[in-house]
């Protein structure tokens, strides 16, 4: 191993002495396990630590060991998550052949359903809000077609009828996180505030959510309603359940059927440039539309996955390619891909400004066979990252909430905003 490892190493055999100590209570700790009755660093944790940015490992072991109490707070009149978590478990479990257009709604977005369902089993939860670092909003919104500012509008309301919430918002409204999905998170289609002025868009958003820091999908950095500051770019839930996908790729296999492969509806002239350009060269795979379990079976049996902007700037594709074990291929600009305080992109992906589209077949042709085997054994390490927990989940494995509570106390810390 080179001198990187070796240190590597001893920062992990260090790690594991200090924070063996005995296990206290029956929750979830997250990115421990039990060994002998003492807690150690989960093996999936490990792997994807000794991947990120060596100035994030050790205030990430620090955050493990001082973890930050989240409250709690469901919103909404009879409090509907189980209805939505019904819509995502009846979505899991029969996705099969062609998805129609709500179903995908449900499974990408659920996150807004996720994060809490698997927080709140975890040692990292407390009963009082005072007490609290991170007030998290529990609302099902996404799944009952709320988008945009009318996700927002159904949670200052809450916030304002309870005393309580309201003195802590106003003392310091970054505490609270909202979960806010969608395509453009949450921005509108079109404008709540009747305007096209990013800057009133801001302050009207700012009205409603103060400083409050938003999970969002739609991490552009042009965008009126993203600030990288404070929010945080967290992944699709395409991938749910830590447990490999039937039918990924080994990444050992390098001899696949495609060396590209792309299949969506043409939802921005980007995607339409690509597909009739590069469609039919030679390696090139891109069917307009195909049933899932062939979508899937193309994913997995090629090298690279292109995953271009479509009505927004992020793609579910990135997710999907980690899902399914292909190289995931970002083209878009202004982007942040989630976690990328943590884990640099390039180590894991090719990206291609939008601009820079033309240059994609050169591109990927220059990525040495040496190359192509790196990333995608890093793809390997990764995926846990961008996945999220099965409904009712105890694992403490790495996954996606983990990082997104990370994102969000690391920009807490003085000096640290992005």
């Amino acid at each position: 191993p080179s001198c990187k490892h070796c240190k590597m190493a001893d920062l992990f055999r260090s790690l594991l002495i200090v924070v063996m100590v005995c296990l206290t209570t029956a929750a979830v700790q997250p990115c421990f396990t039990e060994l002998n009755g003492t807690r150690v660093l989960d093996r999936t944790c490990e792997r994807i630590i000794s991947m990120f940015r060596e100035e994030e490992r050790t205030p990430f072991i620090e955050f493990l060991l001082h973890p930050p109490k989240i409250y709690i707070e469901r919103v909404g009149e009879g409090h509907p998550r189980h209805t939505c978590m019904d819509n995502v478990e009846q979505t899991l479990t029969t996705l099969k052949g062609t998805i129609s257009y709500t179903t995908q709604y449900t499974w990408k977005f659920a996150a807004e359903i996720m994060i809490p369902d698997y927080l709140e089993r975890t040692s990292w939860v407390t009963t009082d809000p005072t007490e609290a670092d991170f007030i998290l909003l529990d609302a099902c919104l996404v799944s009952i077609r709320f988008s945009g500012f009318g996700q927002v509008e159904k949670l200052r309301p809450h916030i304002r009828a309870n005393p309580l919430l309201e003195r802590l918002f106003q003392e310091d409204s970054r505490r609270f996180i909202m979960t806010l999905t969608y395509d453009r998170g949450p921005c509108s289609h079109e404008d709540a505030t009747g305007s096209s002025d990013p800057a009133k868009v801001r302050q009207h958003l700012q009205n409603l959510v103060g400083n409050a820091t938003i999970f969002e999908n739609h991490s552009d950095r042009t965008s009126r309603c993203y600030d990288p500051s404070k929010d945080v770019a967290i992944p699709t839930t395409t991938s749910i359940g830590l447990e490999d996908e039937p039918g990924r790729a080994d990444p050992s296999n390098v001899r696949r059927r495609h060396d590209v492969f792309f299949s969506g509806v043409p939802s921005n002239v980007l995607r339409t440039q690509i597909m009739q350009r590069f469609g039919s060269l030679p390696g090139y795979y891109m069917p307009s539309k195909i049933p899932h379990n062939e979508y899937n079976a193309a994913l997995a049996d090629s090298i690279f996955c292109l995953a271009p902007r479509g009505a927004a700037l992020w793609s579910p594709r990135l997710d999907e390619a980690f899902k399914m074990g292909c190289i995931p291929v970002v083209i878009a600009t202004h982007y942040d891909m989630p976690f990328n305080d943590l884990l640099n992109p390039t180590d894991y992906s090719i990206q291609i400004d939008a601009e820079k589209y033309l240059e994609l077949p050169a591109i990927l042709k220059q990525v040495s066979q040496e190359r192509r085997e790196e990333l995608l054994r890093n793809v390997d390490r990764v995926k846990m990252a961008f996945r999220y927990p099965s409904l009712g989940s105890t694992e403490s494995s790495m996954n996606a909430v983990i990082l997104a509570v990370y994102q969000a106390w690391r920009r807490r810390q003085p000096g640290n905003q992005v």
